[in-house]
């Protein structure tokens, strides 16, 4: 994934808050999804498009770790929302 790759919320869920999580239904599927945390603060992020670069920069200004971490991390996560068909990835 590269820097200028941008990411796409889809239109295919539903979500709601249940305490401290956020509980997101991938309506095509019915499949249920939790998050809590860093993974609920990086959904809220993709609520506007935003590129890979944009969103890994905020990241690390708000959370204390390293830029190899946070890339490695991160995306694992949004292949993980993409191959759940939540988002799209594609490069500009």
């Amino acid at each position: 994934m590269g820097p200028d790759t941008v990411i796409r919320r889809k239109d295919n869920h539903v979500t709601t808050e249940l305490d401290d999580e956020l509980i997101l239904m991938q309506v095509g599927s019915g499949q249920f999804y939790s998050m809590d945390d860093t993974a609920r603060d990086i959904w809220q992020r993709l609520a506007e498009p935003i590129t890979f670069e944009q969103l890994i920069e905020q990241l690390l200004e708000h959370y204390d770790l390293d830029r190899q971490t946070c890339v490695k991390e991160v995306s694992e996560f949004l292949r993980v929302l993409e191959n759940s068909d939540l988002i799209q990835i594609a490069p500009v």
